[in-house]
């Protein structure tokens, strides 16, 4: 066994016959990829799993890059940036290419965000800490072109979006700058406006859900809007996709199963009909984005079991269909046990007070005399 053969056995855990394969490769020279194995193995502190990964899958870039190019780069990357060894290796790890970019190329990208992005924005340390989130989440950005950059950043502000929205834009979801503005953006951002969002609610969605302008028009949004007219007889002409979409974008995403499971447990459970089940939708859809298990089904049972029917209860979600959507233990129980201590049961109550802002709850609960408990009149 030869001794390239023995080291990197030793360094990669490979066997003998992979690593003889692993050194036969036409791209690698032994003499120029050990020290970066070691490099990467003692000083970035990548596990032996992921180097050996990166090795076999991209050896044209484990021959190419320079081990003189590479320490600058890793150490370049921690001062300018503040990266610590675990967040330089999560991003290496997720983004291997990261260290063959161009060291010129990162500083320039460096400065376009601190500039053109994040300049102005916060403190200094605050702006620190927002490009690195920014490259931990995408750190294929490093490479990009900052004069490519620059394009998308203008036609975002063209879409009417304020310097505090960009940045909220780019730290929540840099990866929205590798999108194709003509192909992704402005192809979600016309199909929008088509459903009746104007540019306000358009710029609300891109910067609050971004992950809507991921999507394909034709493969995710329109079969989406097609079920939905459907299974809650939404009707685009009367604005009921408009609605829906921004009010509650995640429903563009969310599956058809996970959606149609609520649907169903609500029908099945209160009875509703489908023009009754359209309108809790329409009143709310951001119910739809709650757990079956840990949220409605809970919230539901725990009414029941404080003696409301699901006739009443129906009936209270239908003109305030938030009933479903405030905290269990934050909200709803604690006022319920409120009202018990004061004699009054919660199925002899109009449910909506449990919703009820804090201001509005005690002047309603403070104004309460008497007992209104079954007890009380004999029955």
């Amino acid at each position: 066994m030869s001794q390239h053969v023995r080291t990197v056995v030793s360094l990669l855990s490979l066997s003998p016959a992979a690593a003889r394969t692993f050194l036969r490769h036409p791209q690698l020279q032994h003499d120029n990829v050990i020290p970066k194995v070691m490099f990467l193995l003692s000083d970035v502190g990548l596990s032996k799993e992921r180097v050996r990964e990166m090795v076999l899958r991209h050896p044209k870039m484990f021959n190419s890059v320079m081990l003189d190019d590479l320490v600058p780069t890793v150490e370049y990357l921690k001062g300018e940036v503040g990266m610590t060894d675990v967040e330089l290796k999560r991003m290496i790890k997720k983004h291997p290419r990261v260290v063959r970019y161009n060291r010129v190329t990162i500083k320039r990208n460096i400065s376009f965000f601190r500039t053109s992005v994040l300049g102005g924005l916060g403190t200094k340390k605050e702006r620190t800490r927002n490009l690195k989130r920014i490259y931990l989440q995408a750190p294929r950005l490093l490479g990009y072109d900052p004069k490519g950059l620059g394009v998308k950043v203008e036609y975002f502000k063209d879409m009417g979006l304020r310097d505090e929205e960009l940045r909220e834009l780019f730290v929540s979801c840099p990866s929205i700058l590798t999108y194709s503005t003509e192909n992704n953006i402005e192809a979600t951002r016309e199909w929008l406006e088509l459903q009746g969002l104007g540019e306000d609610k358009v710029c609300r969605c891109l910067v609050k859900y971004p992950n809507l302008f991921t999507l394909s028009v034709t493969q995710n949004l329109d079969p989406k809007v097609e079920w939905m007219e459907g299974r809650i007889g939404l009707e685009r002409e009367r604005g009921h996709v408009a609605r829906v979409v921004s009010m509650f974008p995640p429903i563009m995403w969310l599956s058809k199963n996970n959606l149609d499971s609520k649907l169903t447990y609500l029908q099945e459970t209160f009875g509703w009909d489908d023009d009754e089940l359209r309108g809790v939708i329409l009143g709310m859809p951001q119910i739809l984005g709650l757990g079956l298990e840990g949220n409605i089904k809970e919230t539901v049972e725990y009414y029941l079991s404080q003696g409301c029917s699901k006739g009443q209860l129906g009936e209270a979600i239908m003109d305030s269909p938030s009933l479903l959507a405030y905290s269990l233990e934050g909200r709803i129980k604690p006022r319920v046990e409120e009202m018990e201590g004061r004699g009054i049961k919660v199925r002899y109550a109009p449910l909506y007070v449990v919703g009820m802002p804090e201001k509005g709850w005690r002047k309603w609960i403070d104004g309460q005399g008497g007992t209104w408990s079954v007890s009380g009149v004999g029955v």
